[in-house]
């Protein structure tokens, strides 16, 4: 069939009846729409690894990011390298205060309950779209692969493909989806791997690599014209986890220490993940430079891989994909659901609310089934629908966790110098892309705290000021507490292997650039 093996394609087949038969399992246990959007709460610590990390592996940091990397090498390759980041500022952002909100199942509550119905409405239209967004690209590479492998139209592979994915998200609910995630996660995990050592074996080493990549995938990538694109790129890497899918999975555990494991693991899997995603980009770039660079993943599986290690591939995409996929699909249903309709009409019952979560499920997917026929390029769709979605949540969302409160006029200022910056961005580069969105960010943190200050200044806004005086330690006293903080660090790595692990690992993010550049002497 096509350029796949029987054997292929019967792994694949295996693979796809399994995600379908474990959601349709998960469907007869859901009872309530909490259940249906964050479970009941006691997820093992290896089902919030995979589940994150699962959400996280997408057809944008796979293929999107080596079709980057293969274009333009480390100045998107640099940033990509430090998107481990973005797990542990998340960490101590929003896990050490998502107390504050643990009467809520989306995040459309949690800014309902910071800025009002305003900020409700907009976090509403606006996850929505970037769900749509995100499902829309991860059909497109799954078409463009029923399409390559299979020899099925693109439009079909994508009814096949999706049809399954929209049936077990919409009937099992998140832990239809979480169970999917896990086996998906422990797939992707064994195929990668395998597939970059394999590639490397036949590129022929890092000296090869070096001596076939260009000059301006290397040593020039930074110059005057680039900075701006390369600080785009680094924010929008390191940017905190906020968008819908991930602030539902933090309100999927109650314990914040499990939830920081879980974070820490997945920041120390996404380090690993981006080293492996450099080396492919760059590795086909020095071995075949000449390709189409949106086909530069199925290149190499058509050219490179023995029949075994194609199908665990094939496999291995399609878990990211629809990893990926279920993970918005669930969460834009159940803001249908439960923050529109819910809030539209307050009688619905819970039987009710499940019911419009399916029925939102099929109507999104067959709304991004049409959406992506529209869309020729993965990473230009996801910077589309990004510039959607920073700007206008990123601050106002951050603010509130970090126990800033203001109200809705604040929210709207915020909103308003986002749209007007992030078009500024547009003029500025060109397109929507990274520079759009971290001047849109930009203007919405000016937006936000400006119109909160103005309030303030006027009587609008009441500030209680605080009944004792401040401590503020002296010079002296703030480098006492220095050296008394190093000293119980040294002495707390004397006595513990993970801090051990921890250092080691932080050596090794140093001795990356030399890994990719060499070393030289003299």
């Amino acid at each position: 069939m096509g350029k796949l093996h029987i054997i292929d394609v019967s792994i694949v087949g295996i693979y796809l009846f399994l995600c379908l038969a474990i959601g349709l399992y998960k469907s007869t246990k859901i009872k309530t729409i909490r259940e249906y959007t964050v479970g009941s709460g006691n997820f093992p610590l290896i089902a919030l690894v995979a589940t994150n990390f699962a959400t996280y592996i997408s057809a944008r940091s796979t293929m999107g990011d080596v079709t980057e990397i293969f274009q333009s090498g480390l100045i998107y390759g640099i940033p990509v390298l430090l998107c481990f980041l973005s797990w542990l500022i998340t960490s101590k952002l929003y896990i050490t205060n998502i107390y504050q909100f643990k009467n809520c199942i989306s995040l459309s509550e949690i800014m309902y309950e910071l800025y009002g119905g305003l900020a409700l409405h907009v976090t509403n239209f606006c996850s929505i779209v970037l769900s749509i967004g995100f499902v829309t690209t991860q059909m497109l590479a799954i078409g463009y692969l029923f399409q390559e492998y299979f020899q099925i139209q693109y439009h079909i592979g994508v009814i096949i493909g999706f049809s399954i994915l929209t049936f077990y998200s919409a009937f099992g609910g998140i832990r239809g989806v979480v169970l999917t995630d896990i086996l998906q996660f422990f797939i992707f995990f064994c195929a990668l791997p395998i597939i970059c050592g394999f590639l490397y074996y036949e590129v022929g080493g890092y000296s090869k690599i070096k001596e076939s990549l260009p000059k301006s995938h290397l040593e020039s990538f930074l110059t005057k014209d680039t900075m701006l694109l390369f600080v785009g790129y680094i924010f929008y890497t390191i940017i905190p986890l906020h968008s819908a899918p991930y602030i539902q999975r933090l309100l999927m555990s109650t314990n914040q220490e499990k939830l920081k494991k879980t974070y820490n693991i997945c920041a120390f899997l996404t380090l690993i993940f981006s080293i492996l995603i450099l080396l492919i980009g760059l590795m086909m770039r020095a071995k075949a430079p000449g390709i189409e660079p949106n086909l530069v993943f199925y290149y190499f599986i058509n050219n490179y891989l023995p029949p075994v290690l194609k199908s665990i591939l094939l496999i291995g995409i399609l878990a990211i994909i629809m990893s990926t996929a279920d993970s918005w699909l669930n969460n834009a249903s159940a803001i249908i659901a439960h923050d529109v309709a819910k809030k539209i009409n307050s009688n619905i019952t819970n039987k009710q609310e499940i019911r419009i979560a399916i029925i939102a499920t099929f109507s999104i997917s067959l709304l991004c089934t049409i959406c992506a026929f529209w869309v020729d390029s993965i990473l230009k769709a996801i910077f589309m629908v990004f510039n959607f979605w920073v700007p206008i949540i990123l601050i106002p969302l951050t603010a509130g966790f970090l126990k800033f409160r203001t109200n809705s006029t604040a929210f709207l200022y915020s909103v308003i110098m986002a749209i007007l910056l992030c078009l500024l961005g547009r003029y500025i580069s060109s397109d929507f892309g990274v520079i759009s969105m971290t001047t849109g960010t930009i203007g919405s943190a000016i937006g936000l705290f400006f119109g909160h200050c103005w309030q303030v200044k006027r009587g609008i806004i009441k500030v209680k000021k605080p009944s004792h005086k401040e401590y503020k330690p002296t010079l002296n006293q703030k480098i006492k507490q220095l050296i008394d903080s190093f000293l119980a660090l040294k002495k707390k790595v004397e006595v513990s292997k993970s801090s051990y692990y921890t250092f080691a690992l932080f050596i090794m993010t140093l001795n990356i650039p030399i890994l990719i550049l060499g070393y030289n002497a003299s």
